[in-house]
């Protein structure tokens, strides 16, 4: 090759030869075309997306496998934007409300039983307004007197100082402390043991002994607890949940009161058994089968068998590929596919 005085030499990066003819320039270095390869697996890259990383060039597949990182909704590789959050990574477009099924705006959700929710949906299924101040409640929540409060909202009627987490007694539906309970007496006879109340105790506004007020399970007292009644029993969360355990749909995470469908071990309003991929309603009137731990409908578990097939062959494919380049198609395409298609899409 002759070189005129002051024309600048082009070596290979790969193979350090002079470049007498065609070259691929990209991220800053030239390359032989048959040399601008994935270093993977060997691809040609001319032409081609490629990523760029730590002065090695890489092909969209194998990047992605070594690099990636997996959307925790559909299992696939992300190549853009990266959502984190639940303790997982989702393409922009999958992280949605577990029950309307809708993006969220902007990067405000509410999380409960490990999903995530809109506000609108959060306040909707799990009555998380505080009565004290009409707020929503995030974080911890504390029940009483059948409904939801902040912990500092939860005042004694009569010093209207906060109860906190210590006993109170609920009298004709407001909580006191047991110093400031009204002195006068409950009318009627106990609930529990028909004897006459001689206190001023009420549970759920009926006339009780407090020494009565005690669950059929622990015998520990529910004054001041969270309490149910079921089949005659006077029971606490703890043992309610023991004898009567709550079904959670595993799509909307809401106790199920009704009917519902059992499948892959879990629990669905049928509403919400959904193939996990097009969000396509199963029930009944679809069969399904199983892919990637998640209920899949036909199409779906097709098209995800038919991918997987294509990226085990992807490798031999890529060889087969031909592409041609020249100076200034090489040029070209090495620059602006590569520098900046592998920086937008490489740098995730």
């Amino acid at each position: 090759m002759s070189v005129s005085a002051g024309e600048e030499v082009n070596m290979c990066v790969v193979c350090s030869a002079a470049i007498e003819e065609e070259y691929v320039s990209a991220s800053g270095s030239v390359y032989h075309p048959e040399h601008f390869t994935c270093v993977q697996c060997h691809a040609p890259l001319a032409g081609q997306k490629y990523y760029p990383l730590e002065g090695r060039v890489y092909c969209e597949a194998d990047f992605l496998a070594t690099n990636g990182q997996r959307c925790s909704a559909c299992q696939e590789f992300i190549s853009g934007e990266v959502v984190s959050a639940l303790g997982g990574f989702y393409h922009r477009e999958h992280f949605v409300c577990a029950h309307c099924k809708r993006p969220f705006l902007g990067d405000q959700f509410f999380r409960k039983n490990d999903s995530a929710y809109c506000r609108a949906d959060y306040e909707k299924l799990f009555n998380t307004i505080c009565k004290g101040c009409g707020e929503l409640i995030v974080g911890k929540v504390y029940s009483a007197l059948k409904a939801n409060w902040h912990l500092d909202c939860f005042k004694c009627h009569g010093c209207q100082n906060p109860i906190g987490e210590e006993a109170f007694l609920p009298v004709d539906s407001m909580a006191y402390h047991p110093a400031c309970a009204p002195k006068t007496l409950s009318n009627g006879d106990c609930f529990v043991c028909q004897k006459t109340v001689d206190e001023p105790f009420t549970a759920d506004g009926k006339p009780c002994h407090t020494a009565c007020f005690v669950c059929n399970g622990c015998n520990g007292s529910l004054v001041g607890q969270e309490w149910f009644e079921a089949e005659g029993k006077l029971l606490c969360s703890t043992d309610k949940e023991i004898l009567y355990p709550t079904i959670v749909c595993h799509g909307c995470s809401v106790t199920v009161t009704g009917a519902y469908i059992m499948a892959l071990g879990r629990a669905y309003h049928a509403e919400h058994l959904q193939c996990g991929f097009c969000d396509l309603v199963l029930a009944d009137q679809h069969p399904y089968v199983e892919c990637k731990g998640q209920p899949c409908c036909e199409r779906c578990f097709l098209k995800q068998h038919h991918s997987q097939a294509a990226e085990s062959n992807s490798g031999d494919a890529a060889q087969g590929a031909t592409t041609s380049t020249s100076e200034d198609n090489g040029q070209d395409n090495g620059q602006e596919n590569g520098q900046e298609d592998g920086q937008e899409n490489g740098q995730v």
